[in-house]
């Protein structure tokens, strides 16, 4: 186990790159922290949202960073640039996902939406704005089939990833579904809840 120290501020939210080489961690501030895992160096810090980052995911390739923030807008960084910022949202992100090929951001919002937009621009590409509750987590199947939706009241949904049209539901949880992951191509989920259960 290695604890890796530096940033100033509370930290709300952390990754974990898929090769285990890197780490970032997010705070309070609205900046991110990039980590050395096999030595715990500290990397560039990134800075571009306007309030506390809640959420970070790393793409598959490892290059890339998806941030959610507090100020309502999604960001996709690269080593030490950033690209055109996902905006749309009328209340904070809660949880991002990106696409295996990097170019479909996937966030959900307190605002009981979900946006898919395009990394090259930030446009959306759809929007899914029936969702009853305030959104909590996402994932995607590893084939971009699949996307599951977890909200505030403990129901995760599961929604095709063409125009987000429902396939089913799932009373999973007694309050906040905090965490979903797909297992393989979409054929099981694993979740967890305030409720403490998994």
């Amino acid at each position: 186990m290695r604890t890796l120290s530096g940033p100033v501020g509370r930290i709300l939210s952390a990754g974990l790159s898929h090769d285990g080489a890197g780490a970032a961690s997010a705070s309070e501030l609205g900046t991110i922290q990039l980590w050395k895992t096999v030595d715990g160096m500290s990397g560039p810090v990134l800075a571009g949202h306007t309030g506390a980052i809640n959420g970070l995911s790393f793409h598959p390739s490892n290059s890339l960073l998806l941030s959610s923030g507090l100020d309502g807008s999604v960001r996709l960084w690269e080593v030490a640039a950033t690209m055109a910022p996902v905006r749309g949202h009328s209340q904070p992100v809660a949880a991002v996902a990106l696409t295996l090929d990097g170019q479909l951001p996937v966030t959900g919002s307190l605002d009981k939406t979900v946006r898919v937009s395009t990394v090259r621009d930030g446009q959306p590409k759809f929007a899914v704005q029936d969702f009853p509750q305030p959104i909590q987590s996402l994932s995607l199947s590893s084939n971009g089939k699949l996307l599951g939706v977890g909200d505030l009241a403990g129901e995760i949904q599961f929604r095709d990833m063409d125009q987000g049209a429902m396939i089913s539901t799932l009373g999973a949880h007694l309050g906040v579904v905090t965490g979903l992951h797909f297992l393989g191509d979409g054929e099981r989920v694993a979740s967890s809840g305030a409720d403490g259960t998994v």
